[in-house]
């Protein structure tokens, strides 16, 4: 079996590839970055190299220039990351045979191409240019759909050949991105499509391009409808049943197509509220927006006194919500992201500090509203009907009660604790228990959640809302309102 010498700093990844490899090469050696890999080929027999790129002390690029000059006929494939690209680029230029994607290796692709190098089938100075150009236009067309700046130099370089010429792109968004090979399947399939370019941008974000002639507008449209019903097909054949977004258009010039593609990176996120196995026209689809604080700000206090005082229509409710937030579209991760800090804040108030939460990083990685309204379901109603299994007392719902018709006033806790008809330590204990809050926390929180809805509707000035809620003093106001939403009043009013 020919001998291959793999080099990785990072040891599991090296372990795992050579376990990977076994059936097919002879492990020569395992170096942790280029002058390890260089001291194992003074010593052993070494047909072909695996490498990382970024290693500590001696890098693959460095190590590819010293096997270039003193072992002119051995063939390195370089592994890299889908961001690596100025790295390939120059890798290629110093004389790699191939390059893997990280993300894309599984056994046979991996051995393949191993075999096809030793086999004196690597690329070819044209093909290494050729190789070199796609990589470049692939990085290009990724900075361009996470909306990342590009000069118009670097577009009119790559494409100014297109100038004039109708295109027709097709972007896929999976919801999970395909396995390795998966991957490899479709990346073939779709080549076979004719004049027709596919690049993998990101792991879960492939983008299709053709061009043609300028010709009608009737012609460039039965062209759309060809290849999108070869790409659904082979999607449907190749990629069994992975979900998926696809999102098409067509173009006339280069500018026109750098716009709609940059675009469309934002308008395919709208597969989180749209659902997956599903095709739209550019034209068709949602462009998200930023989170609307007041949006969440409204919608929180109306949840929050729902489960309070009428958890019997909670259901009802959230489904109010969650209507509402799929028409606003906001961006998924903002929306998240808010959501997140919303349902931690609703049990609290469900008061059910026991109840299952998903870990933040669990709950940021949900990828459909479905999910996001039934993690919602499960967590909160769970907690409700946990929380109506305890009845609660009747004397802390009486003095809660006092203190919203009365939290203007100057209240102490001995008054509240008469209403309560509890002396003053036992009232204490209990209203800690029963609210999750000391009686000054709760007064405090209400008076602030009382002046949120001052800020957010009436034309007040900020002083007059403090006396308003029952704080004489300003300053004390302002720090109180600090603590509770880390923003000052004027900021807040502001920002709503």
């Amino acid at each position: 079996m020919p001998d291959i010498l793999l080099v990785d700093d990072d040891r599991v990844i090296l372990e795992a590839i050579g376990k990977m490899l076994a059936r097919h090469f002879s492990i020569a050696g395992l170096a942790a970055n280029g002058k390890e890999a260089l001291d194992i080929l003074a010593n052993a027999h070494v047909d072909a190299i695996l490498t990382d790129i970024s290693m500590p002390v001696m890098n693959g690029l460095e190590l590819i220039e010293h096997v270039s000059r003193r072992y002119r006929n051995l063939p390195v494939v370089v592994l890299s990351n889908y961001d690596d690209f100025i790295f390939i680029k120059e890798a290629m230029r110093l004389g790699a045979a191939d390059y893997l994607r990280k993300g894309d290796l599984d056994e046979e692709s991996t051995a393949q191409t191993l075999m096809a190098v030793l086999g004196g089938e690597g690329v070819s100075a044209k093909a290494s240019l050729q190789s070199v150009q796609r990589i470049e236009q692939q990085h290009f067309w990724q900075r361009v759909i996470s909306g990342a700046p590009v000069s118009e130099e670097r577009a009119f370089a790559l494409l100014s050949g297109y100038e004039g010429q109708s295109c027709v792109f097709i972007t896929i968004r999976f919801q999970v991105p395909p396995e390795a090979g998966m991957a490899r399947r479709l990346s073939v399939r779709l080549a076979q499509a004719g004049d027709v370019e596919w690049m993998i941008l990101m792991p879960d974000t492939w983008l299709m391009l053709a061009w043609r002639d300028a010709v009608s507008q009737q012609a460039i449209v039965n062209m759309r409808s060809q290849l999108l019903i070869r790409a659904i097909s082979t999607l449907n054949e190749c990629a069994q049943d992975a979900p998926y977004y696809i999102l098409y258009d067509e173009c006339t010039g280069y500018r026109q197509l750098v716009r709609h593609v940059r675009q469309t990176g934002e308008k395919l996120s709208c597969a989180f509220y749209e659902g997956y196995r599903k095709s739209a026209a550019f034209q068709d689809a949602r462009t998200p927006r930023a989170v609307d604080e007041a949006f969440f700000t409204q919608w929180g206090e109306g949840l929050g006194e729902c489960i309070r005082l009428q958890p019997e229509n909670f259901s009802d409710v959230m489904e109010d919500f969650f209507r509402d937030v799929t028409a606003q579209c906001f961006f998924p991760a903002e929306l998240l992201n808010r959501a997140y800090i919303l349902l931690i804040k609703l049990m609290d108030i469900a008061r059910n500090r026991t109840g299952e939460v998903p870990q933040s990083a669990e709950f940021l990685q949900i990828k459909t509203m479905a999910l996001l309204k039934a993690v919602f379901s499960e967590v909160l109603i769970g907690a409700i009907q946990q929380g109506e299994a305890k009845p609660r007392r009747t004397e802390i719902i009486k003095a809660e009660a006092f203190i919203h018709k009365h939290y203007t006033e100057d209240l102490t806790l001995e008054q509240v604790a008469a209403v309560a008809a509890m002396s003053r330590t036992h009232f204490s204990a209990m209203f800690k228990k029963e609210t999750g809050y000391t009686f000054v926390e709760y007064i405090n929180h209400y008076r602030i959640e009382r002046a949120k809805k001052h800020l957010m509707s009436e034309n007040y000035k900020v002083y007059e809302i403090a006396g308003l809620v029952g704080i004489s003093d300003y300053r004390y106001f302002c720090r109180l309102f600090r603590r509770y939403t880390g923003k000052q009043p004027t900021d807040y009013k502001y920002n709503i």
